[in-house]
């Protein structure tokens, strides 16, 4: 099955039902990230923005904190109500639902690795994989096959 295609001015989207129970469940999983400063994934999602001058970090932080939080939000909610609507079928993305969506499956992705320590080690060399892991690497093709369709779909409007 074929998870987007273009379709007319928009992306179609078929998820598979395993597939759309576990996007289903994104939403929650990045909520629960902003309620602990603790977790890892915070870090590794709000990375400083210059990691040289962290006086320069902070500030920028200070100042662009509360807007990158509601657009997160904003994002979210956007992926979350398109998802409901999916429980009838297919949908159609516009060009903001399509961007939204790439946003939180992006975040996604950097957050479950945070949780996991990918970032330092890496998805493991012998052929393991967890349950999480495997969550990272299918949220990796989801969010690969949505932005091919999205280039795709800019191409042929030039």
């Amino acid at each position: 099955m074929t998870r987007f295609r273009i379709e007319g001015d928009g992306i179609e989207v078929g998820l598979d039902p395993a597939e759309l129970e576990i996007m289903a469940r994104l939403a929650t999983l990045l909520e629960s990230q902003a309620s602990d400063r603790r977790d890892p994934a915070s870090d590794a999602v709000d990375a400083p923005l210059y990691p040289d001058d962290a006086v320069a970090s902070r500030e920028f932080a200070r100042f662009a904190a509360r807007e990158r939080n509601q657009s997160r939000a904003l994002d979210r909610e956007r992926f979350t109500k398109r998802l409901d609507e999916m429980k009838s079928g297919s949908i159609l993305l516009g060009d903001a639902d399509a961007a939204a969506w790439a946003r939180v499956l992006a975040e996604a992705r950097v957050s479950l690795a945070a949780r996991h320590g990918l970032f330092d080690q890496g998805l493991p060399e012998d052929g393991s994989i967890t349950t999480d892991t495997a969550l990272i690497v299918l949220l990796g093709h989801v969010q690969g096959d949505l932005i091919a369709v999205m280039l795709e779909k800019m191409e042929d409007a030039e």
